[in-house]
């Protein structure tokens, strides 16, 4: 359902109807409560008729009917949001760090021994796995690959590189982000 300002103060003289609002009073209503969730602002306006009992009503009372309304509703959505977003192994901490690497053992050794033509076969690889491999990994194997298609020996990690690597790679940055955020959490929470 969505909802007016218009029919919601339609909804208010409605229901205290011995109101008689000044122009002053309209404007301060319209101006504080027309820019508002108006589904949830309906809500607000209802709870108030229910829980006080008086002839005419105050703007604070539908405020404050109103700000636990809209927090379970941006919490509701929120959790939505999340919901819809797709999961990820690293999310529910199920990487099997002896089949990580063994993945890792076996990109890796697909790396040393490519030319730098064969690097898009090796990060469709890389994101094939992506779910199996810890994000750290994921990563370093990303920035080796990048490395090796520019033509550079990818003897010491540097991981301020990894970033920059991985997008030019083309490999699932935000893929690997999510994971690697999601391991943060589980350790740090």
């Amino acid at each position: 359902m969505t909802r007016t300002w218009e029919r919601n103060s339609e909804t208010i003289n409605g229901l205290w109807p011995h109101c008689q609002w000044t122009d002053e009073e309209i404007d301060l209503w319209h101006a504080d409560l027309s820019g508002l969730d108006q589904d949830v602002l309906l809500e607000a306006i209802r709870e108030v008729k229910r829980s006080r009992d008086s002839l005419y009503p105050q703007l604070a009372w539908i405020h404050a009917a109103y700000r636990p309304l809209i927090a379970a509703k941006r919490a509701a959505d929120r959790t939505a949001r999340a919901a819809a977003e797709p999961a990820f192994a690293g999310d529910r901490l199920e990487i099997d760090p002896a089949e990580s690497q063994r993945i890792a053992g076996l990109i890796t050794a697909r790396i040393e021994s490519a030319g730098p033509g064969d690097v898009d076969g090796i990060l469709a690889t890389i994101r094939e796995h992506v779910d199996q491999l810890d994000a750290a990994v994921a990563s370093r194997l990303a920035w080796r690959a990048a490395a090796k298609r520019r033509g550079i020996e990818a003897a010491a990690n540097r991981p301020n590189a990894v970033p920059v690597a991985i997008q030019e790679s083309g490999a699932d940055f935000e893929a690997i982000r999510r994971k690697a955020l999601a391991q943060l959490r589980v350790v740090s929470g």
